[in-house]
């Protein structure tokens, strides 16, 4: 049972303490567990049983209202339903958005072992006159979005070093104005190299006819048990066809073929506004033929649903190191800077991919503005953009995609990249419908 919806069974009750259910609601009562005075209220009303019956510590039973069991609660404040919260691995608490995608990476953080989950939400305690239960926003050990990690729930030590773009300099020959090169499968220049389990969303897409022959070109984030996100453009290429397998759990390419999760895409979905040669809607959703397993190497990430202003963000990618050179074999992390509107539509004015020029509401554009070479490149397409969950330091909010760019490789140029936000609604009605 999920603990995302909640209910209990009548058979749990029945075995609830030894007390006689004759007190209606609204009635005083007396908590043999807390050792405190509570009143009968509506299970659903009551928060801390949340955390209680997870523990396997069942209320005290009142009575009931025809099916509803009816139990002594001791908390301070009641609440209109306790089906608009959830618990985590640790017993926090917290409160649904109602926003589909948001509350499904609350129910993947409750559920798995993320590496540096950060226990954020409310907790309870006993208040400070010691009469009731009361709860309180719990932040423990770090600062929301640091750049060190807490350790693993399953006691597992994870780095999670800062990332700086590496100051190397690469020769860019062929210096052309305001050419658009499509970029298929876009690795990340100036990168340096991922630690293992460290982007557990990371997906890298393959096309062929078996999975012994397979290219790997784009890249993906997982995102639910089925689905992966990716760019329209990397469903389809005239030069290696359809995508037809996803990879999932590595670090690097030369892994032992037997340490990859595979799966076969039963189904690729772009964007039904998505008309190529067109760079507008460049974003896709691929379901694999079954359930994804996760573990410590391979995790969903969460979509950004907007409200922040993402000055920095970090991209991931399995491309090319730089323009004509060659895929890298370690994933790569870059962290990009955020361009302002004004400078995304200078960058990318109208041009016959792009007839209306930059579009902010769906698009993004990132880069480096210090004189490094950092950058997504071919190779690197329909991988993350992303930044830190306020859940852990090691949790990521996908917000762009990665979609296309002016020649990679070059001091002050930036990658465009789709706008996950404007898009969610479109993602929740096929991955969560």
């Amino acid at each position: 049972m999920s603990k995302y919806v909640f209910s209990v069974s009548f058979c749990v009750f029945l075995y609830i303490l030894s007390v006689k259910c004759q007190l209606e609601e609204g009635a005083d009562c007396f908590s043999q567990a807390d050792n405190l005075k509570g009143r009968c209220v509506n299970l659903k009303r009551c928060l801390s049983v949340l955390t209680d019956i997870r523990t396997k510590k069942y209320p005290q039973l009142c009575s009931f209202s025809g099916r509803d069991p009816i139990i002594c609660c001791t908390d301070c404040e009641l609440v209109n339903n306790t089906s608009n919260y959830l618990t985590g691995a640790d017993g926090a608490i917290y409160l649904k958005s109602g926003r589909k995608a948001k509350d499904k990476c609350l129910e993947y953080i409750a559920n798995f072992n993320y590496p540096c989950y950060l226990k954020i939400g409310l907790r309870k305690r006993v208040s400070s006159d010691k009469t009731c239960l009361e709860y309180d926003v719990v932040i423990p050990f770090a600062a929301v979005g640091g750049t060190e990690c807490m350790e693993y729930v399953a006691s597992l030590n994870y780095p999670c070093p800062k990332r700086e773009g590496l100051s190397r300099q690469l020769e860019y020959m062929d210096k052309k104005c305001f050419v658009y090169e499509a970029v298929f499968g876009a690795a990340a220049v100036g990168g340096q190299d991922a630690n293992r389990s460290e982007f557990p969303q990371m997906a890298l897409l393959g096309y062929g006819d078996s999975l012994d022959t397979a290219q790997w070109l784009c890249g993906g984030s997982v995102i639910s048990e089925r689905f992966i996100l990716t760019a329209a453009h990397c469903v389809f290429s005239k030069s290696v066809g359809t995508v037809k397998y996803a990879a999932m759990g590595i670090l690097k390419r030369t892994d032992p073929p037997e340490t990859w999760q595979r799966y076969n895409v039963k189904r690729a979905i772009r964007h039904p506004e998505y008309k190529p040669p067109s760079k507008y809607n460049d974003i896709a959703l691929l379901e694999v033929d079954r359930t994804i397993k996760f573990n410590k190497d391979v995790l969903p990430a969460c979509l950004n649903t907007g409200g922040g202003n993402e000055i920095e963000a970090t991209a991931t990618g399995w491309g090319t190191l730089g323009h004509r050179q060659s895929l890298a074999d370690i994933l790569q992390v870059v962290q990009l800077e955020q361009f302002s509107a004004e400078e995304c539509f200078a960058a990318y004015p109208p041009h016959r991919h792009l007839q209306n020029g930059y579009n902010h509401a769906s698009q993004s554009c990132y880069g480096s503005k210090n004189n490094k070479i950092i950058d997504t490149c071919e190779g690197d397409s329909g991988g993350p953009l992303q930044i830190t969950s306020k859940f852990g330091s090691c949790i990521y909010d996908i917000i762009g995609v990665t979609s296309y760019g002016r020649p990679c490789g070059v001091v002050g140029n930036t990658g465009m990249y789709t706008k996950v936000e404007y898009y969610v609604p479109w993602i929740e009605s096929i991955v969560w419908p």
